[in-house]
């Protein structure tokens, strides 16, 4: 089989296999990541994204913050790839799954959860800290980061069906009675380069606390949870709001206060239209997320000299 012909088939398959598993507005990067993945830098079809040019200020964030950074629009933004702290630590240097230092296969998540929860003592309490620390924490983690998985039905690691798409699926799991599903997660690419360094983590939520665990972070999602009357937004269109304990709860009481600030603004202001009343009762509280975190959260998480000395408030 030729390398074209190759490279074609292989172009279907990542387009079908995708096509069910992952959004439409971030399916080209995912396709494009997989493909330089596994072609490396002499993928034709990979295209430097060389026309993205800065953009226009803007006083209201976009819902998948694009343009942020009016300098470089897609930092942060949905679909970016993951910052690194270290560099990845691949067995072949460039996308297998890592291994213990004697190559064999690291311990499964599961067992690792099982042996720290043995060293927790579940009757200790903490003089201060509550249950909405940990909540707060989760609502962060719905604002900044969101790893997507291919989950096709047509596919089973377990089973080891569909053998044509293996190398796309690529599973994350040892076969056996007591194997479980797991799909290793969507990269994405920088489109300012086609080269291949190793494999790329895609982020499908925002890099910013901006709200977007509340508002949604795409444009469907964002206009789902408006009512179009004063600003206001629609609580019981909001899914996490149902999620049991403290962070559903926490996702209630501020969309409610997301109305409140949109109801005193109509008040103050009766020529803004619904939409300016909805897009400025988001930068607000946006503006209180933002404010509880670094003034009440991280200090507690970090402690007041690390928030102090690297200048987080």
């Amino acid at each position: 089989m030729s390398f074209v012909i190759y490279r074609s088939i292989h172009l279907v398959v990542t387009t079908l296999a995708l096509q069910d598993t992952i959004s439409s507005d971030l399916r080209s990067r995912a396709r494009s990541a997989l493909l330089l993945e596994r072609l490396g830098s002499s993928n034709q079809e990979c295209e430097v994204d060389d026309t993205a040019g800065p953009c226009p200020p803007s006083k209201f964030r976009s819902p998948t913050s694009e343009c942020n950074n009016v300098n470089h629009r897609h930092w942060g933004s949905r679909g970016d790839v993951f910052m690194r702290m270290v560099a990845p630590d691949y067995a072949d240097g460039k996308s297998s799954p890592r291994t213990s230092v004697g190559s064999h296969a690291l311990p499964s998540p599961d067992h690792i959860i099982q042996q720290l929860q043995k060293s927790i003592n579940k009757d200790a309490q903490h003089p201060h800290i509550t249950a909405m620390l940990p909540a707060w924490g989760q609502l962060l983690a719905y604002d900044l980061f969101q790893v997507i998985s291919p989950q096709s039905s047509s596919y089973k690691c377990c089973e080891e069906k569909t053998k044509s798409s293996e190398d796309l699926i690529q599973c994350y799991v040892r076969t056996g009675d007591d194997c479980k599903e797991y799909m290793r997660s969507i990269p994405s690419r920088d489109f300012q380069t086609c080269e291949f360094n190793y494999r790329e983590q895609m982020n499908a939520a925002s890099g910013f606390i901006d709200g977007s665990g509340l508002y949604g972070v795409t444009e469907k999602e964002f206009q789902a949870l408006r009512t179009f009357s004063g600003g206001q937004v629609d609580i019981k269109a909001c899914a996490r709001c149902n999620e049991a304990g403290a962070i559903g709860a926490l996702h209630v009481i501020l969309l409610k206060e997301h109305n409140r600030i949109a109801e005193e603004l109509a008040k103050l202001n009766n020529d803004w239209s619904d939409a300016t009343l909805f897009l400025e009762a988001r930068r607000a509280l946006t503006a209180e997320i933002q404010h509880i975190t670094f003034n009440e959260f991280l200090p507690i998480v970090l402690g007041q000299q690390t928030v102090t000395k690297d200048e987080l408030r």
